[in-house]
């Protein structure tokens, strides 16, 4: 394992000017850092491990950070994937903003490295600019969008009733796609009037605004964040794994925004750790997962392989396992 040469003593102003100097093996096989004269290279971090794994992967999941990012760079975008039935981080790249030029540098670049890699499924945030270029870039997969926060934080952790209805919302994402735009209107007409601004949201977001000639296109296709075939297939539905990681690499790194360098070491902590975690999974050490969240998961399972007689029905009994 090598090393990652840099002068502790200069903390770099800008992307502009020249931060790393990599030796030939480093403990990030070599990070790839684009030697642009702009203002937009980007670092891509990950050992010869992982890119294995990664261009081996099936399930990907994508997710970015910003608190944890050196103040010269805009996000710190990670690359988790499936392996051994154990949600581990294998790639790590610093990015100057989140537009879809950079995003496409990224996947072309990893491409490059990783000339097999072509996962079949990738669950990502709702942003168009990443949806956009994962979706060109790989047209077999199916991408799954996570179902973010709704609105309304304060009243979903205090009133247990207002939480329900809530989930009862995020439930249509589980219900077969045909049965969404219906079962939307349904639930308009019966939740109270104070969701209805939420519902509204719902709808243009993710169903879209009913028309005389039939729905409207809505910012996000149903298919990038409906969970119903993937709940079926026993597959990766939500980004806990992501962030219960963002958790420990905050806790390793004990401030917002540390210096470039700062990062960089703790990131070589972190891909020991990594590499510990892959000799277990190696010999066959098995990680539970949470026993919570696996009775929640059998219990939605089942409630889509035998769903209850009436589409309400079925979005009460959902929305009580979310």
């Amino acid at each position: 394992m090598g090393s990652l040469l840099f002068n502790l003593s200069f903390i770099p102003r800008n992307r502009l000017e020249h931060v790393l100097s990599v030796s030939t093996h480093v403990f990030i096989s070599s990070p790839q850092v684009e030697q642009s004269s702009s203002n937009d290279r980007i670092i891509i971090f990950a050992s010869a491990e992982q890119l294995q794994i990664l261009e081996n992967c099936e399930q990907l999941l994508v997710d970015g950070t910003f608190k944890l990012t050196p103040s010269i760079f805009y996000q710190l975008y990670a690359m988790h994937v499936v392996y051994r039935n154990t949600v581990l981080p294998v790639v790590f790249a610093l990015l100057p903003n989140k537009t879809q030029q950079t995003y496409r540098r990224l996947i072309d670049k990893l491409s490059e490295i990783c000339p097999s890699w072509s996962p079949k499924f990738i669950m990502m945030d709702f942003e168009h600019a990443s949806i956009n270029v994962f979706s060109d870039k790989f047209v077999t997969t199916t991408n799954s969008s996570i179902t973010q926060g709704l609105g309304f934080k304060t009243n979903y952790e205090q009133d247990p009733v207002f939480a329900h209805h809530v989930n009862q919302i995020a439930a249509l994402a589980f219900l077969q796609p045909n049965d969404v735009s219906q079962s939307f209107d349904d639930l308009y007409n019966l939740l109270p009037q104070m969701l209805h601004p939420l519902l509204d949201y719902f709808e243009d977001t993710y169903v879209g605004r009913n028309r005389t000639l039939g729905r409207a296109k809505p910012m996000f296709e149903l298919e990038f964040w409906n969970m119903h075939q993937r709940t079926t297939d026993r597959l990766m539905r939500t980004n806990n794994s992501a962030e219960a990681w963002h958790r420990r690499l905050s806790s390793i790194m004990q401030c917002q925004h540390p210096t470039l360098w700062s990062f960089i070491n703790n990131l070589k902590n972190e891909e020991h750790y990594i590499h510990c975690q892959l000799i277990k999974l190696n010999c066959g050490e098995k990680v539970e997962p949470n026993k919570k969240y696996l009775n929640y998961s059998a219990r939605l399972r089942h409630l889509i392989m035998h769903p209850l007689p009436s589409i309400l029905q079925q979005l009460e009994g959902l929305a009580h396992n979310l």
